[in-house]
């Protein structure tokens, strides 16, 4: 995924190249301008921290954060992440490594350090990805991925503390909870709702459609990004 919104929806980060160089660029929404940041050459996969200061993201087989007001991108760990990685309110990142790391998510502190397994491959999984810290700081939404392609992936939940798992949706992937209560996911080029109760970590209800001709970013992912306070921002075409 090439874009991301700040919480707030006050930042658009987003990946381009110029002049040969693919770096991350950021534009405040109150402007057409965007400046490029420094320290982000070869940049994929941005997100942001929970509070909108820091910028993560993965270049050089590393997890990395570099301030949005500038100054030294910083290394975390390494990892070569292709599969997303997610911030949470805990200044803990959630991120999805190699396949040679075993396949499951790992997590480590935002200050940086070892990464440590979070999650375990179910028999007929291939890998997690595409986690996304949810409101509670207690769980992590994600894709589990089998040989089977998109009709047989799983969207599934996971409890930080206790390792209780829960799987929400087949034939889904890249889900995202937006403020509205539902689970925002990836099928086929469009993006579909589903009503979620985030206290039960249930879906409760009808999925419906929400937006077609959205471009995919490759592993099952899509270029879109939802900001906390209801913005959208997506790039379209299949």
């Amino acid at each position: 995924p090439a874009v991301a919104l700040s919480p707030d929806g006050t930042y658009l980060a987003y990946v381009a190249i110029q002049g040969g160089t693919q770096q991350l660029y950021l534009r405040p929404m109150d402007s057409l301008e965007a400046r490029p940041i420094a320290g982000t050459e070869g940049a994929i996969n941005p997100f942001f921290s929970p509070d909108g200061q820091w910028l993560g993201f993965f270049a050089g087989g590393k997890l990395k954060k570099v301030s949005v007001r500038g100054g030294a991108a910083l290394i975390l760990c390494d990892a070569a992440g292709l599969r997303g990685a997610s911030w949470g309110s805990n200044d803990v990142i959630v991120f999805a490594p190699a396949a040679a790391a075993g396949g499951g998510l790992s997590q480590v502190s935002a200050a940086g350090g070892a990464p440590q397994p979070l999650t375990t491959l179910k028999e007929g999984e291939t890998n997690h990805r595409w986690p996304q810290v949810l409101p509670d700081g207690k769980t992590v939404l994600f894709t589990a991925n089998t040989s089977g392609g998109e009709d047989n992936s799983q969207i599934s939940v996971q409890r930080l503390d206790t390792g209780e798992r829960r799987d929400l949706i087949r034939g889904g992937t890249y889900a995202h909870y937006v403020p509205t209560g539902h689970l925002i996911y990836y099928r086929a080029g469009t993006m579909m709702a589903a009503p979620f109760d985030l206290a039960r970590l249930e879906v409760r209800g009808t999925t419906a459609p929400v937006l077609e001709g959205v471009m995919p970013s490759g592993s099952g992912g899509a270029q879109f990004s939802f900001s906390s306070s209801g913005s959208l921002v997506y790039v379209p075409g299949v």
